[in-house]
This record gives C-alpha cells, structure tokens and sequence, in this order.
C-alpha cells in the first residue's frame, strides 16, 4: 500500500536528480532512499527511473506522478503549519466577555497587539455586565472574562488572575469647592449632587456600601457615651418604677400579684420585641424599629399623665444621704422579714438527731 513517506522520498530525488541529493535534504542514509525508490516501484509495476552511472533519469510515468502529486504535498505542507500554529497559539478562535468599563476602553488595543503577532487568531468579543461575564465564563460561552471588583468567593470556582489594581476617581466642574482636595471621601460628598454606577454592575453596589458605612460610621467613644448615659438613666428609673408601683396599689394584698404581672409583661416584651423587630427590620429597615420604640413611649407618657397618686406628706431629713444609705441594711422593716430555712420534716428530723447541724437565728433587736 502506498504512503505519503514513499512519495516524499520520490519527490526528493525528482528534485535532486540523485540518491544522495535526496537523502542529504531529507537527512536520512543513502541506501535507505534507493530502498524506498526500489519499493514503490515494486508497488506500483513499472520503472520510474532509467539508471545512468551514478544517475537517475526519471521517466515519463513518474514525471506525471510528480505533477500530480504536487496537490497532496502542498496541502500537507499547509497542515504541518497549521499544527505549529496551533502549538504556538498563533492559530484558533479564542472567545472574550468583559464589563463595558473594559470592553469599551482597554481590551480592543489589547486584542489589536494580540492579532498583530498571532494574525490567523479569530477573536471574539462581547460586552455584557460583570454577572453575564461571570455565567458565560461558567457555562464555558467564552475562553475568559474580564471584570472589575469580582468578590473573592468566586476564587473557589473560577481562576482569578488580578490584572490591575487601578483608583477610583471622583469627576466635579474645575471651580467646584473639591476640585483642590487631593482625596474625597463620602463625608465630603454630603449634601452634593451625585451620579454614580448603575446598580446592575458590580461596582455600583460597592459604593453604595461605602457609603452607608460612612453614614453609620459609630466611634468607640460613642457607644461608651451612650452606656454611660443610659446606666444613670436606669439608676433613676429602676428605683422609681418599683416605689411608683406600691404607690399605685391601693389595697397592699394585691402588690404581690402586681409585681407579678409588671414581671410577666417586661419578660414578654422582651420575648416578642426582638421578634417582631426582626420582622420590620426584614420588611423595611432598622430605622422603623426605631419609630415604633419612639411611639410605644407615647402611650406609656399618656398613661403617666392619666394617674392620680395620693399626696403624701414627707418629713424633713436632717440627717446626711451617706448616713442614711449606712444605716438602711439595719432599718427596722429590714429585720421584719427574717431569712427562713424550708426543709422537709425528715431532713428537719435528721439535722435534730445530728449535734453538726445548727440553724442561724435572727438576732433580736
């Protein structure tokens, strides 16, 4: 059966009229060409060459073999290249999605100096927002994008490989007030009008962020002022609400029962508040949650203005607060209500039968 190496070593010696011409191009012994000459003639049936001394002198049988070769070595020779272009990437279809920031501004030069070296590269080029790069990447619709501000997420799944780390410039009028200011941040743009990114970018959402963070931007200092401040609120509120509350009961049988429903309401508001500012801060936002506390304060002030306590007439102090506060762990209604000890009978009766056990008795004023 006859193959593209025969006629190569034909076409050799069609060439160089010569067995050692044709294995000194094609780098390959003497014998070897004459061996292949001699074969492909057995193959085919008849003579190709007339032998003159050292000499082949080609017949006319193979003067139309090599015209008519011609066609298959020229297309051999076209797929060899073709082959070492694809080695070299000088030859395909490569397929690229970018943003419309770097589609419409640095990517066709790049893909210019690209095309300049490696001209029988087909590319493609598409322009779509940074989510469409991300899924066309992902479905493998293009070889590669090209996006600004990926989160880092996405490292899991795709290869990110950082291109450039480039600033972000704020454009305002030559005689606007921050045209000398060397760096702007969001402070300074408050009360101005702005035109930033549309939201369905991926870049837009960032500076939306970053400037909710330096709206809400809370120093240490403020919380510790703010706890500070509702600490010595509570020390005046805590000590009023529980005197108010006996001062409300008229009859001194039903305090108990008072202090058990004030108990169970304060502990089921704090049960049902922070669900149901879970729910507006879901539905709305955390300013709403600040509205309705505001407005719960409403009916707590009306009630307030509603209560018609009794006067009571109150004895002049002449002794001093600190002296007061000594003496009160041994003010008589403190000794009223002696500390009890509630045992079961047996353990009453086993503490008796031990000479360890002691009780502690209250002191007799």
């Amino acid at each position: 059966m006859l193959n593209l190496r025969q006629f190569e070593i034909f076409r050799a010696v069609m060439s160089h009229q010569s067995t050692v011409g044709a294995a000194r191009d094609l780098l390959i012994s003497q014998p070897a060409v004459s061996n292949a000459i001699r074969h492909l003639e057995d193959q085919l049936g008849f003579a190709l060459f007339d032998r003159t001394g050292n000499r082949l002198v080609p017949r006319e049988e193979a003067r139309v073999l090599y015209r008519e070769s011609e066609a298959i070595f020229l297309l051999s020779r076209a797929l060899n290249q073709t082959v070492d272009d694809l080695k070299d990437n000088r030859r395909g279809r490569v397929r690229v999605v970018a943003t419309p920031q770097l589609g419409h501004t640095i990517v066709p030069s790049a893909v210019r100096e690209f095309l300049r070296r490696r001209p029988k590269v087909k590319v493609t080029i598409d322009i779509a927002q940074s989510y469409s790069v991300v899924e066309s990447v992902e479905v493998a619709a293009a070889d590669f994008g090209l996006a600004i501000a990926l989160e880092k997420e996405l490292s899991q799944t795709f290869e990110m490989v950082p291109l450039a780390t480039m600033p972000l410039v704020c454009i305002v009028p030559v005689r606007h007030p921050l045209a000398k200011t060397k760096v702007i941040r969001p402070k300074d743009l408050r009360g101005q009008t702005l035109i930033g990114l549309e939201m369905g970018s991926r870049l837009g959402p960032l500076i939306r962020d970053a400037f909710r963070a330096e709206a809400t931007s809370t120093a240490i200092w403020h919380i510790l002022a703010l706890s500070v401040f509702q600490g010595v609120i509570n020390s005046f509120d805590m000590p009023a609400r529980q005197v108010l509350l006996r001062e409300m009961i008229e009859r001194k049988e039903d305090l108990p029962n008072a202090i058990a429903l004030n108990s169970s309401l304060v502990n089921g508001a704090r049960l049902v508040g922070p669900s149901v500012a879970g729910v507006l801060i879901a539905l709305t936002s955390e300013a709403w949650c600040f509205v309705v506390d505001s407005i719960s304060y409403v009916a707590v002030v009306l009630a307030l203005l509603a209560m018609r306590l009794p006067s009571r007439e109150r004895q002049p102090e002449t002794t001093p607060l600190w002296r007061r506060l000594h003496r009160a762990p041994r003010a008589p209604h403190t000794r009223a209500c002696p500390p009890t000890c509630v045992r079961s009978p047996a353990r009453i009766r086993d503490s008796r039968r031990s000479p360890s056990a002691r009780f502690a008795r209250p002191r007799r004023a």
